[in-house]
């Protein structure tokens, strides 16, 4: 029951359809009240792409890489609008999941297992134990910027200056961190009761850690300018990156902790962001140049040297990594341009080589863009029109009367009221 008027201008004919917003879709219903309007047919009416915005990932264990599970995460960076998308074939295809109500910030995730993973950020700890399908918060409270899971239960979540751990996969509990410890952004756990952080203690960069699943003590404060991330292969081999004054660098020990060396040799890159290192010894960390060119490197000796990685030019900025086994890892990051969403890429040879992967579909040929809020736009083109409620970083495609061809304009009142125009 549309309610679309012809007119000519110009010797052309054209459409003006009104249009009554109705739970997120459009409704082919004049302008009136909502309790008289029709239930309308509903169909679909284009295939489309979230713009999805991640910044960390985590890819389960898994003995074969085309039906690996990984979960990235993220958010618009102003909290307002997270995101999660999953892929359950290695990054082959990825789809959109739904974030619980209220969840506005994530920046960490850990998959334990193919089916049980851990989110966090802003709006505190989530579960899945749907292969990431469907979340539930489990501590609203803790703003975790850092999760490490050992097994599915067994999980340490780190936030500023404070600690929380799980036994069971449903209750959190605190510890207690180093004495003077400012903030920790990044925590592994590579078994039950053993577990590092980096982070910032008595105004200086630190390394902490943990042996006995309680006591936390500071392990080293080496002269960095600031450290990003850590990974483990073992609870005797770490390494930790991070940035100095003029360069990327990283640490690494091999005893537990009890010492910390430096990379007698690493390639030029302004900061390092994340680290995976799946197996002893073996190590993929990705960050910025601040330019447009990619930074990547790796190492085969636990730190000592490193190698750049070659990557795809869209990864100009990559904030997170992941492994799922030795030679299978994910990266996440953006090309430089926020508005064109994340980048996602993917090796299966340990780094010698990546391609890009694509994310959720999209939709092109748009010509016109209302946004009556700061959460509410409404895009139309050829025979499309597109809504997103979260200022554009995720989109659904509304349906239009079949007689209208295209779109070329569109004007909102409210969130509930849209004029497009079109022939």
């Amino acid at each position: 029951m549309g309610n679309t008027r012809r007119m000519m201008v110009n010797g052309l004919a054209f459409s003006v359809v009104t249009a009554v917003l109705s739970a997120g879709l459009f409704t082919l219903e004049p302008a009136m009240p909502k309790a008289a309007a029709a239930t309308p047919h509903w169909h679909t009416a284009a295939s489309y792409r979230p713009l999805s915005n991640v910044s960390a990932i985590s890819c389960a264990p898994s003995a074969s890489p085309s039906s690996t599970l990984c979960v990235a995460v993220g958010d618009d960076g102003s909290g307002h609008f997270a995101s999660i998308i999953v892929t359950d074939n290695g990054g082959t295809t990825w789809s959109s999941a739904t974030v619980p109500a209220g969840v506005t910030s994530l920046g960490a995730v850990d998959c334990p297992s193919e089916t049980v993973c851990y989110a966090g950020g802003g709006s505190g700890i989530l579960k899945s134990s749907d292969g990431g399908a469907s979340w539930t918060v489990q501590d609203s409270s803790f703003p975790a910027q850092s999760i490490s899971c050992f097994t599915i239960d067994e999980c340490t979540a780190v936030s500023g200056a404070q600690i929380e751990v799980t036994s069971d996969g449903f209750t959190w509990s605190p510890q207690t961190p180093p004495s003077s410890t400012d903030t920790l952004t990044a925590v592994t756990c590579p078994n039950a009761i053993t577990c590092f952080a980096v982070g910032i203690v008595n105004n200086a960069p630190s390394i902490a850690g943990e042996n006995d699943g309680s006591t936390w003590i500071v392990l080293d404060q080496p002269l960095v300018t600031s450290l990003q991330g850590i990974s483990c292969a073992s609870a005797s081999q770490c390494t930790a990156i991070g940035s100095n004054t003029t360069n990327a660098t990283s640490l690494s020990t091999s005893n537990g902790g009890s010492s910390w060396s430096s990379p007698t040799s690493i390639p030029s890159g302004k900061q390092l962001n994340a680290v995976a290192c799946s197996v002893s010894s073996t190590c993929l960390a990705v960050g910025t140049n601040q330019s447009s060119t990619p930074y990547g490197i790796s190492t085969v000796n636990g730190g000592s040297t490193w190698s750049p990685l070659t990557l795809p030019a869209s990864g100009v900025d990559l904030t997170g990594i992941s492994c799922s086994a030795s030679a299978s890892c994910v990266a996440v990051g953006n090309n430089g341009n926020p508005a064109s969403g994340s980048t996602l890429m993917e090796t299966t040879d340990g780094g010698l080589t990546w391609s890009d992967q694509t994310a959720p579909n999209g939709i092109s040929n748009l010509t016109s863009a209302a946004c009556p809020t700061v959460a509410d736009c409404f895009a139309v083109g050829v025979d499309s029109v597109i809504a997103s409620t979260n200022a554009g970083y995720a989109w659904v495609p509304q349906t239009i009367p079949s007689q209208v061809s295209g779109l070329n304009g569109i004007s909102c009142a409210d969130p509930d009221h849209c004029q497009a125009v079109g022939y």
